[in-house]
């Protein structure tokens, strides 16, 4: 699955970049942070949003804009890159967001932090999200 090395939160419903996933791609984007995503792919996030709400399973309103974002938006198995159109500083601009296979990106905490952490001499701290990339060691 390949996903685009920016960040995205929901913001009063909109589409909002705010960080790079990894600095050395950053060049390569044309989304810079605080732009805000009116289109993919030459379809607005609305009407995309109403064709898949019906897959959209959440416990609530923030869950449910996350999921969307990563599992229906940007996330693509084929594509190389996404036409979108975006809003910068009140002006309507078009680009492209690449995607990337993932995992790793640099600047995402969860890849920042150790698989385990000791905390005391005889209890230690597990990162289960870290256990799928070190599963092939142990088989």
């Amino acid at each position: 699955m390949k996903g685009p090395a920016i960040a995205f939160k929901t913001i009063n419903k909109k589409i909002i970049m705010y960080d790079y996933m990894d600095d050395s791609l950053a060049k390569f984007e044309t989304l810079k942070p605080g732009d805000e995503i009116l289109m993919v792919n030459d379809r607005s996030i609305a009407e995309i949003r109403k064709t898949y709400e019906p897959y959209l399973c959440a416990s609530n309103a923030a869950a449910a804009d996350r999921n969307f974002l990563w599992r229906f938006l940007f996330y693509r198995r084929d594509d190389d890159s996404l036409f979108i159109t975006y809003k910068r500083e009140g002006k309507v601009n078009n680009g492209i967001i690449h995607l990337y296979y993932r995992p790793p990106f640099q600047n995402r905490d969860t890849w920042r932090r150790p698989m385990y952490e000791l905390l005391t001499d005889d209890i230690g701290y597990i990162n289960i999200g870290k256990i799928k990339t070190i599963k092939h060691v142990f088989v």
